[in-house]
């Protein structure tokens, strides 16, 4: 995330409304033509939006499967270590 909070999604979302804004500030066409291209790329971006969500999720699944198995390992790391005081304590 950059200093704004922004992230890749929010800021693809802000470049795609500031370059459809000055297409249609510039564009040579007519009211209906012009709505038809915004209902298209509206159509594009959503799908766009959807596959990206998709993507974010299974990397969400995937951190998630990453870190309960760190935690895990650290857990029974924890445990041996907790063992071995035990164990060097009562021989003392």
């Amino acid at each position: 995330m950059n200093k704004y909070g922004y992230g890749i999604l929010g800021t693809f979302v802000v470049g795609a409304v500031v370059g459809a804004s000055l297409g249609l500030l510039f564009a040579p066409q007519k009211g209906e033509d012009t709505r038809k291209w915004i209902g298209d790329k509206l159509g594009e971006l959503e799908g766009e939006v959807e596959a990206m969500g998709k993507k974010l999720k299974t990397q969400e699944s995937k951190t998630e499967e990453v870190l309960n198995k760190k935690i895990q390992d650290l857990e029974k790391q924890l445990s041996d270590l907790l063992k071995k005081s035990k164990t060097a304590s009562e021989a003392k």
